[in-house]
């Protein structure tokens, strides 16, 4: 990777007065070889963050840090983000560090010397709130096909969709609510989206200001603050389903009465495989058999009824069904049958969020363990109880894995 060491002196002698222009202004603090920036202007939070306006110091370490990360939140500022607009800032967060490159001054050779590659780059996530004019924008102005993005925005309405049983909202979310609504975010403390915006709305050119203020710096860097955070807490409720589905799966042979075979041997107080006579074994699975053939009320080989939808997964139309009817109690419908969701702020917990896969709606197995009144129990049952005789020396009894006991 190629990093220029400087630009050309007519730029960067307009790099070098601006630089000047806000030292002067800003109460900076040399923490280290970035030239490390405190600010605490909003109330109980220091916010760091590093402006990197030239090409020589700063950018090159921001870009080899950048590139060992395996996800980052990028959001941008400009006059009219699109193709058609004018980029002013890019914004990047790791885990640990906000960096402000000042597109205006540095111009498109930083996407040349490693944000192209970093923008690019499939093995690093970019978490983006609303990608759809920063795509357009990048595109057509420098060239940079962004890849591996995970919007925010999206999995909003998605999740949105799984708690309602796949009803659709009628507008998607700005990134404050989503603060608010996913990570509890005080709605005081998402007023720095607001601040930006009623300085774009006064001023339509402030972005292109030179130097920037200190205020608007730090709301931009806030905006790219929370978006790893956001990101985490939406893949887990938009996953929330599929755990759960997975630890009733670990439970769905587990929790089932145990079905006695014979008094087993031990040695030491631990267990012998225990032999038993095939012949004596084929009215156990015989019985079996045609139990299985009644509850599918079609004959069909075994392989091909353990691939059948389980009684587990089949409630997931149960859930989606209770909570449809929970939204449809909770949001206002317009016109065009889409729920209408209310500021965070207002916003009532629906009895849909708490419709999960294990409720008390859905009827669970119950987890027996063995003891001698479980087998008494089985012994009145149809299913004749397997004794091993003394002379056993045969074939191991078929596994039970093999016979699909779901429909007892």
């Amino acid at each position: 990777m190629e990093i220029l060491d400087g630009l050309p002196t007519r730029s960067m002698n307009k790099s070098a007065n601006n630089n000047d222009s806000r030292d002067k202004l800003e109460d900076t603090t040399i923490g280290n070889d970035f030239g490390e920036q405190r600010f605490s202007e909003l109330e109980d939070e220091s916010l760091k963050y590093i402006v990197i306006d030239q090409f020589h110091q700063k950018f090159g370490p921001a870009i080899f840090h950048i590139k060992k990360q395996s996800a980052i939140g990028v959001a941008v500022e400009g006059i009219d983000i699109c193709r058609f607009g004018k980029l002013c800032l890019i914004q990047i967060a790791t885990v640990n560090q906000i960096y402000l490159f000042d597109i205006f001054l540095l111009g498109p050779v930083a996407f040349k010397n490693g944000l192209k590659m970093i923008l690019e780059d499939s093995d690093i996530l970019k978490v983006i709130h609303d990608c759809r004019l920063v795509s357009d924008c990048l595109y057509h102005q420098y060239r940079v096909d962004l890849t591996n993005v995970f919007d925010t925005q999206v999995a909003d309405v998605l999740q949105f969709s799984l708690e309602t049983g796949g009803l659709l909202p009628s507008c998607v979310s700005t990134l404050e609510e989503c603060l608010v609504r996913h990570l509890s975010l005080p709605t005081t403390k998402a007023l720095f989206l607001q601040y930006s915006a009623c300085a774009v709305k006064e001023n339509p050119k402030v972005w292109t200001c030179r130097p920037l203020p200190i205020g608007l710096m730090q709301r931009a860097g806030l905006e790219v603050m929370y978006l790893l955070s956001l990101r985490s807490v939406l893949m887990d409720k938009l996953m929330m389903d599929f755990t759960t589905q997975v630890d009733n799966y670990l439970s769905m042979y587990r929790n089932m009465p145990c079905i006695n075979l014979g008094s087993a041997e031990f040695d030491n107080g631990v267990p012998r495989k225990r032999r038993v006579n095939w012949n004596s074994c084929q009215a156990v699975w015989k019985t079996i058999w045609m139990r299985l053939i009644l509850v599918s009320k079609q004959p069909r080989s075994l392989p091909h009824y353990s691939m059948e939808l389980p009684y587990e997964l089949k409630e997931l139309a149960v859930i989606q069904r209770l909570r449809r009817g929970d939204a449809m109690k909770s949001y206002k419908i317009d016109e065009n049958g889409l729920l209408v969701r209310p500021h965070p702020q207002f916003e009532k917990t629906p009895e849909a969020e708490g419709r999960i896969l294990n409720t008390d709606d859905i009827p669970e197995l119950e987890s027996i363990e063995p003891s001698r009144e479980n087998v008494l129990e089985m012994q009145n049952d149809e299913i004749p109880l397997l004794e091993p005789r003394p002379d056993c020396t045969e074939d191991l009894c078929p596994p039970l894995e093999r016979i699909s006991l779901s429909v007892f």
